[in-house]
This record gives structure tokens, C-alpha cells and sequence, in this order.
């Protein structure tokens, strides 16, 4: 499929068949408060104060499984210009809410305008919509961890009769038993979670994040099934 769709390269990374799964175990934890806010932006006092209660709010709900945990709270403004249906999000940096803050995030949000729709706007047009507090805690386990193999020595190397433009006998290896130095397929590669087939037309080698990478060659023979 790849061939026919012109892509001269395929990766297939580690554990294939598992990347959901994964995804959840290093994760971080979130929790996020919305607030409507339709107060003036110079109102400082009262833009501080709600921003504090709802991180209060996220922190809190964050330790409840974990009490120990270390908790991140980033402020968030939904802004817009005067007159539009939609808005953008837009990051308060850290510290006390002042007037170089609040100019500091309309200059983000004209700058974040620009980049979307190509213009932007001036100070005196720009409104909240929201107010947002996205609370973390960093998961301590890294996806570098997850994406390494585990150390193994390659088994021994057996063979398989598998069918391309006819039946010919196929080396079945593992994704370690690769190397940086490209292979000439057929190849079936077995991992734990899924099988890799490299047809007679492609090579394959394993990169510095121990993925397959396939590149099709010009020297092997077509395949038709």
C-alpha cells in the first residue's frame, strides 16, 4: 500500500500494537477549571482573585489522590476582539496580575491572532471570554523508558515460507537481531505486541529509537501479492 501510494519510507515504531495503552501510562494528570469572565480587563483585583480560587480548586482535586504530589497550575485566558463569535487561548505568564501582565498577554493574544487569521487588532478591542486553570502532575516515568527494548539477546534465527510473487522461504528475526545497517527483505520481524513483513522489494534496519525503517529498493524484485 505504501508503494502504491508513493511513500518511499515507512517507520514502524516500538511496540506498534500498544501506542493507546502507552499513551495513558505516561501521561501526566490533569485537571482543568473553566470560569465565564466578562469583567474589564483592568479589573487586576478581581481577575487575581478568581484565577487563585479556581487554582485553589484544581490543587486540591489534584492531591486528593495523591496528596504528596507535586502540582502545576497554568493560567489561561480565552480572549477575543469585541464582536466575534469565537476566541483564542492564550497563556498568563507566572507572578502577580499587573498592568505589564495584562499587556503582556494582550500582546500574546495579538501576536496568536496574527499567526491564525493573518491581522490582528488593537488593545481596546480585546474582551475575556473565559478564564481557564489547567492543573498537572508530571508523570515520572518517561516516554524514553517506554520506547526502549528491553534488553534481550537476539534469538536464534528461523525461517518461514510466506507468499509474495511466489513462495520462498522468509527469515524470521527479531526487532533487536537488526541493525543500523539496512537488510534485505523478505524479512518477518516479531515483536511481542505485532509482526513486521519487509517484502523482497524493500530493506530494513533499526534507527537510534530502535524503530523499523523500511525503504523500498529498486534492485529486488516486484511483489504482486
Amino acid at each position: 500500500m505504501a508503494r502504491e501510494l508513493g511513500i518511499e519510507t515507512v517507520i514502524v515504531p516500538v511496540h506498534t500494537g500498544l501506542f493507546s495503552s502507552l499513551g495513558l501510562l505516561v501521561a501526566d494528570t490533569e485537571r482543568q477549571a473553566v470560569m465565564p469572565y466578562r469583567a474589564d480587563l483592568d479589573a487586576l483585583d478581581l481577575l487575581g482573585a478568581e484565577f487563585d480560587r479556581m487554582a485553589k480548586d484544581v490543587t486540591e482535586a489534584l492531591r486528593e489522590a495523591d496528596p504528596s504530589a507535586h502540582t502545576e497550575a497554568l493560567r489561561v485566558l480565552d480572549m477575543r476582539y469585541r464582536g466575534q463569535r469565537f476566541e483564542l487561548s492564550v497563556t498568563v505568564p507566572d507572578g502577580k496580575l499587573d498592568s505589564g501582565l495584562m499587556a503582556s498577554a494582550r500582546q500574546r493574544f495579538h501576536a496568536e491572532h496574527h499567526r491564525t487569521y493573518g491581522r490582528a487588532g488593537t488593545d481596546e478591542l480585546v474582551e475575556i471570554v473565559n478564564l481557564r486553570v489547567r492543573g498537572r502532575v508530571r508523570n515520572p516515568t518517561g516516554v524514553e523508558r517506554i520506547l526502549s527494548l528491553p534488553p534481550s539477546a537476539p534469538g536464534p534465527e528461523t525461517t518461514r515460507a510466506c507468499r509474495f510473487d511466489r513462495t520462498e522461504p522468509t527469515p524470521v528475526i527479531t526487532r533487536s537481531a537488526l541493525s543500523p545497517e539496512p537488510r534485505q527483505g523478505p524479512l518477518v520481524i516479531e515483536d511481542m505486541d505485532a509482526t513486521t513483513l519487509v517484502p523482497p522489494a524493500a530493506t530494513a534496519h533499526r534507527d537510534r529509537f530502535n524503530n523499523i525503517v523500511i525503504s523500498w529498493t529498486t534492485t529486488a524484485p516486484e511483489t504482486t501479492s
